[in-house]
């Protein structure tokens, strides 16, 4: 399962629409949920002390599930860097306690990676990316989970030349420029959870299939992506209709590419 922890309702707008989540009544916190894509979305507050809590309150809405994956995505600070680019965090420092956190990237990615610094509260731009929450993340989600599921995207919104939006639609609009990004990690890093944890489900069973028919692995790798970007949308996709595709040897790319399965 995918569990996406952000600050703000603000921030997680976008991701709520995409994912057509939906919200359930807890006290505690704002938790939303697609149980037929598998992904939750909690609204954890600002704050590394509400971030923790929220994580752990999360894990134990879910069972304590262990290995799902964990990602925190939401806006940062920073001295240089231009609003709007986006950043995978490749390691976490808690300034208060002094203690650090590196997240295991051990797959591929096009997304610029940086150091995130959590602070109490933001007053001095750094040559970190600044923010309040992930440190509280990291620790909590820890428990739950290893490492290589563990991570945040953090999108630039203030530096020190452009100062944070007084406007929340402002906020959204930078989250939605970057869905596509986020998008792809999301799909990237469920494929790696996956095959990591030697998944039975249909994925695991297509990737098989194919590979014993002897396509080429590029072609196997884009079948898998497409596959879970259809599973991400529109929930479990069809084992009868797919395994019928492969025997018929169909062009897989194009009928995921422009069909939703049902």
């Amino acid at each position: 399962m995918l569990h996406l922890l952000i600050a703000t309702l603000t921030e997680a707008k976008p991701l709520i629409n995409t994912f057509k989540l939906k919200k359930k009544n807890f006290h505690e916190f704002h938790i939303y949920i697609n149980k037929n894509k598998n992904i939750s979305l909690t609204i954890t507050g600002i704050g590394k002390i509400n971030s923790s809590a929220a994580t752990s309150y999360t894990a134990m809405i879910f069972n304590r599930c262990k290995n799902n994956v964990w990602l925190n995505i939401g806006i940062c600070g920073h001295k240089t860097f231009h609003r709007g680019e986006i950043f995978l965090v490749n390691k976490v420092i808690d300034q208060s306690s002094e203690k650090v956190w590196y997240p295991s990237i051990n797959f591929k990615t096009n997304i610029k990676q940086a150091t995130c610094l959590t602070v109490d509260k933001i007053t001095n731009y750094d040559k970190n990316l600044l923010d309040m929450e992930l440190s509280g993340i990291q620790q909590s989600s820890l428990k739950f989970s290893t490492i290589e599921f563990i991570h945040s995207l953090k999108i630039v919104s203030d530096n020190e030349k452009q100062s944070i939006f007084e406007s929340k639609n402002e906020i959204t609009k930078l989250i939605n420029k970057k869905l596509n990004i986020i998008e792809n990690f999301i799909i990237n890093i469920s494929i790696l959870n996956d095959k990591m944890h030697e998944n039975k489900g249909l994925i695991s069973s297509i990737f098989k299939l194919l590979k014993k028919q002897g396509h080429k692995k590029d072609y196997i790798n884009k079948i898998t992506y497409l596959l879970k970007r259809i599973e991400l949308y529109n929930g479990k996709v069809a084992r009868t209709k797919i395994i019928e595709l492969i025997n018929n040897k169909s062009n897989l790319v194009t009928f995921l590419n422009f069909k939703k399965i049902s």
